[in-house]
């Protein structure tokens, strides 16, 4: 009897510690995709009602999230741009505040921007260390790393005795979690060796190969929660399940407890938190931190006392209110306090929190930061560039911060601007109370950007124009033909300016071993095409490349040389303007651009020659190109691929060079858009021989 009794109780041991049924919980992540909402990314939903998501702050379009995590109610996330050739490219490392939705760019989380290797696929916070960790993998593989929040700077803790990990979960108390997508095993990790012990394997239905997925703790309960699309078996196929795993069990114990969204991916994992327990306070609402008026160093708080618990019961035995400000308790309320000043703050950011206690213990916080006292300005906004005439000089121009950096107390008294150029660093211009500024110590050739700073005698904060301008000398033809053979792509990016005029995210790519599959071979070159793996939303073309600043001498003749091919016809204008602005240029010839010619499975080159206006005094201008060619309609596939561009002295001959090969085509005649005819048919200019014809 008693050997029966015993082996009940192991069998209960073993058994899941959770109820049948899922907590009313609240989950936030990042939805990479979902088609049960309109939008795509962060957002929230509760784990007994997985379909009903909320999208609290929709992507841009372009932007998406690599990896993220909460710290003490702020999320932190690296994000990244999407490239059509590159895939994902590093962006910035970023803060959202889930009590205001306010969101600041930190930093790069990549010290080298065009480092597309280096992949985050899932960070978590170490609430025993004030660490966030973030799991990266790079060529190949795994390794931890440590991510400065003040700086968004990632630092290389240990590489990973395993590799496949795509995601991880630490537990308030310091243990290191990751889910392996390579076996579909948990383990254990060692934060300072990297050594990895695997716990438990839950299965091919469970494999994932895009490594769209993140882990997190409940720490209310100790539990486990895994976001798992798994693309393994056609039963699971592209379905999001949020999967429950209990660590403290031997075997490790884990179900399937949600299907979350519809065709969705879930990153950046976060599920709010009492450790005391469901029966404690659930938060207090509506929570205001309010500076006091002029700058004085105090602050009044006022909140809705919470009526449930955190497990979602009636809130029957609240006992008090505490309000802490830095960790430090301020104030210790009665149950039905909804107000309370804090005086004589020192001045700067502070963080107050402000919670419900009874007899489970502490509850749910309600946050806010504040800043105390008198504020320092805000970034200035609004900052535009205009080029100046040859591109010699930079006309900066912002509008005056209207508001404190930390929304504290904030007067205009005494605000003064800075002007620091990049990448050489130069400060360029301080003390100014004007809101423009001409820079004109620009020496070499360059892509350059600004930071205008706004300051007072509190502090300083500053902002960076939204791209770079190539400025500064002009190159001049005396010295011999400008060519651009798209063989150095820094020389091309300090030299020239591109234009995604109809603001698509889809323009020229350079160097691309597309025109492999398509023309035949992969020589340098701009190109722009497109094919049905990419989606534009059928937007036609309209897209520029400008040249870098060009000294013409009075009286000469110069001419553009275009060495290119195409797949179909395309429409691209020739310009020429006084600065590398699109709004500069003025047209000086609108060709139409005919389908090459192959030969042996190779699209064969033309060359088309436009003539600049001839100058009556020594100019400095900026050759453009603007292709405007209609969306290819329902077959969504062309190709256009600029090889070289020439700048040269002489006259331009239309169509000086039909490049086919080794045929012989003497006496062959052609049209001015290149294409080979029997004879004319039809009046208009030819080309026999290198020679114009009129057919009358």
């Amino acid at each position: 009897m008693k050997k029966f009794l015993l082996t009940i109780v192991a069998a209960a041991l073993m058994a899941p510690l959770w109820a049948a049924t899922v907590p009313h919980r609240l989950v936030y992540g990042y939805f990479m995709t979902n088609k049960s909402t309109a939008d795509y990314g962060l957002g929230r939903f509760y784990m007994d009602d997985p379909q009903n998501i909320e999208i609290i702050a929709p992507g841009d379009g372009a932007e998406g999230w690599f990896a993220g995590a909460v710290a003490d109610g702020i999320y932190y996330a690296c994000t990244y741009r999407y490239d059509i050739t590159e895939g994902p490219v590093p962006s910035s490392f970023i803060s959202y505040d889930l009590s205001t939705g306010e969101r600041r760019v930190i930093g790069n989380w990549s010290e080298d921007s065009y480092n597309t290797y280096l992949k985050f696929q899932d960070m978590t916070y170490d609430y025993s260390t004030k660490t966030m960790y973030a799991v990266g993998f790079e060529l190949g593989k795994n390794s931890l790393y440590s991510f400065d929040l003040a700086t968004g700077q990632p630092t290389l803790v240990t590489p990973l005795s395993v590799t496949g990990f795509g995601s991880i979960a630490c537990s308030y108390d310091g243990r290191l979690y990751g889910f392996n997508t390579n076996d579909a095993s948990l383990y254990l990790i060692n934060k300072t060796s990297g050594q990895c012990v695997k716990l438990v394997t839950l299965g091919d239905e469970y494999l994932f190969s895009y490594f769209e997925q993140s882990m997190e703790f409940d720490h209310t309960t100790g539990l486990i929660y895994l976001a798992d699309r798994s693309s393994k078996l056609d039963s699971r196929k592209d379905f999001l399940y949020l999967v429950r795993i209990d660590v403290s069990q031997s075997p490790v114990a884990f179900e399937d407890v949600a299907q979350v969204g519809d065709d969705a991916a879930l990153q950046a994992l976060y599920i709010p938190y009492v450790l005391d327990g469901e029966a404690a306070p659930a938060a207090p609402s509506d929570l205001v931190v309010k500076s006091a008026d002029g700058g004085v160093a105090a602050a009044t708080l006022t909140w809705s006392v919470p009526t449930q618990t955190f497990g979602g019961d009636p809130l029957t035995d609240l006992q008090s209110i505490v309000v802490e400000r830095d960790g430090e308790v301020v104030a210790t309320l009665a149950a039905s306090a909804q107000t309370y000043t804090d005086e004589n703050v020192p001045t700067g950011q502070h963080r107050y929190v402000v919670y419900g206690v009874n007899t489970a213990g502490k509850g749910e916080t309600a946050f806010r930061f504040a800043y105390i006292g008198r504020d320092w300005p805000d970034e200035p906004q609004n900052i535009s560039v205009k080029v100046g005439e040859g591109c010699q000089s930079a006309i900066i121009s912002w509008d005056e911060p209207v508001r404190g950096y930390h929304n504290g107390y904030f007067t205009t008294e005494g605000l003064t601007y800075s002007i620091r150029r990049y990448p050489d660093l130069m400060l360029v211009a301080e003390g100014l109370t004007e809101r423009t500024f001409t820079d004109q110590s620009l020496r070499r050739l360059g892509a350059y950007s600004y930071e205008v700073i706004a300051s007072n005698a509190f502090g300083q904060a500053g902002q960076y124009t939204p791209k770079t301008y190539v400025l500064g000398a002009p190159i001049s033809l005396t010295e011999g033909d400008f060519v651009e053979s798209f063989d150095n792509h820094t020389r091309f990016l300090n030299q020239w300016t591109e234009v995604d005029a109809n603001g698509d995210y889809y323009s020229w790519v350079y160097n691309t071993m597309a025109p492999q599959y398509v023309l035949g071979n992969n020589d340098p070159g701009a190109v722009y095409f497109l094919n049905p793996g990419i989606y534009n939303a059928g937007i036609d073309a309209d897209e520029w490349l400008l040249s870098p600043p060009l000294r013409l001498e009075a009286g000469k003749h110069y001419k553009v040389v275009l060495h290119l091919r195409s797949l179909l016809t395309e429409k691209l204008s020739v310009t020429f303007g006084k600065t590398n602005e699109v709004e500069e240029q003025q047209v000086l010839n609108d060709l139409t651009i005919a389908a090459s010619i192959f030969q042996n499975g190779v699209a064969l080159y033309s060359d088309y020659e436009i003539g600049l206006p001839q100058q009556d005094v020594e100019t400095i201008g900026c050759v453009g190109l603007h292709l405007t060619t209609p969306y290819a309609g329902t077959d969504n596939y062309s190709m256009f691929h600029i090889n070289t561009i020439t700048v040269k002295e002489g006259q331009a001959n239309a169509i000086s060079d039909v490049r086919l090969g080794a045929s012989d085509v003497r006496h062959t005649v052609f049209d001015l858009q290149g294409r080979r005819v029997a004879a004319p048919r039809a009046k208009g200019l030819y080309v026999v021989d290198g020679k114009k014809y009129i057919a009358k």
